[in-house]
């Protein structure tokens, strides 16, 4: 497979996520490729009778998970994924490897690992939370 196939499934489950499909199937160029993505819950972010971006508002649940980017195998990089891990927004936490390339699974905010879902080498599907963070505000 070369790298404009991937780059064309790649961009085909991007765009399924984002318009909330749960299954894309692709054909062409002699390359069929199927995948059923998994429901994903979303949740709203709720105030507490505090002005909207205050630091007293209640964090959503996106912002308390770790979700696998794509179908793979989960593998930690750097330090493992414990509890008590102090991790930042954005920091590179492992990587989940689909398809023969290595995914980032990025922490979606500062905080602290409170629950890990997730072992190591453990096939995991796209959106599957692979840890919980206590969010810091």
């Amino acid at each position: 497979m070369v790298a404009t196939d991937l780059n064309a499934i790649r961009h085909a489950l991007m765009l399924a996520r984002s318009k909330g499909y749960d299954e894309v199937e692709l054909k062409f160029n002699g390359v069929e490729f199927q995948a059923r993505l998994t429901a994903t819950q979303v949740a709203s972010t709720r105030m507490q009778g505090t002005e909207p971006g205050s630091r007293d508002a209640v964090q959503s649940a996106a912002d308390r998970e770790i979700t696998a980017p794509v179908v793979g195998y989960y593998r930690s990089k750097g330090k493992p994924l414990e509890l008590g891990r102090q991790v930042r927004k954005g920091e590179v936490i492992g990587v989940v490897s689909g398809l023969g390339l290595d995914n980032d699974v990025e922490a979606p905010a500062d905080g602290e690992v409170a629950e890990v879902l997730v072992k190591e080498n453990q096939g995991v599907e796209y959106g599957q939370v692979l840890a919980r963070i206590e969010v810091k505000v």
